[in-house]
């Protein structure tokens, strides 16, 4: 779909990173001090764009392994995709839970507590993921310059890039 898929990738994966941890940075705020009631919306707002940029990046921005990846990348990859699906799941609940907080008007702490919470876990989610991804990149070599990842031709046409041969590929223990 995008022919600079390997750089726009990354460019568009770190932005929803950002925003989920600035959601969760705020919902600690409001959490601490209750009386700054004047970043309600800020956060809501960010937690929707949090929410929205993590769907666009795991759906039209999605990066899918070529056939010639190697198992053990494929594997963390597995692993990848089940962190990220909870981050966007999580995400979606705290904007969800955030969006009833400032419209119904809870404003207790003990409500804001439970924000905090699908916040917290989204954000550890969200590192988990990232962690993976970062093995896939930097251990496996999936990704850079476009290496072991669908490519799409002139004509629409889905094909591999070529990756490094297997037998040059150095995976550490962690990998399996």
């Amino acid at each position: 779909m995008f022919s600079g898929f390997p750089s726009l990738h990354p460019l568009i994966i770190h932005f929803p990173i950002v925003l989920i941890l600035m959601a969760f940075a705020f919902q600690i705020i409001i959490v601490a001090k209750p009386q700054w009631h004047q970043i309600r919306w800020a956060t809501l707002a960010i937690m929707a764009a949090a929410f929205l940029s993590a769907l666009a990046a795991s759906t039209l921005f999605h990066a899918d392994p070529a056939d010639n990846t190697p198992k053990a990348a494929m594997a963390i990859f597995a692993a990848h995709e089940k962190y990220a699906r909870y981050t966007l799941w999580l995400s979606g609940i705290t904007l969800l839970l955030k969006a009833i907080g400032v419209f119904a008007k809870f404003y207790s702490r003990s409500y804001n507590t439970v924000v905090l919470v699908s916040a917290t876990l989204a954000a550890i989610c969200l590192s988990i993921t990232g962690h993976h991804g970062a093995r896939l990149t930097h251990i496996a070599g999936v990704g850079p310059m476009g290496r072991y990842l669908m490519k799409e031709d002139d004509m629409g046409k889905e094909h591999a890039k070529p990756g490094k041969p297997d037998s040059l590929m150095k995976m550490d223990s962690t990998m399996k």
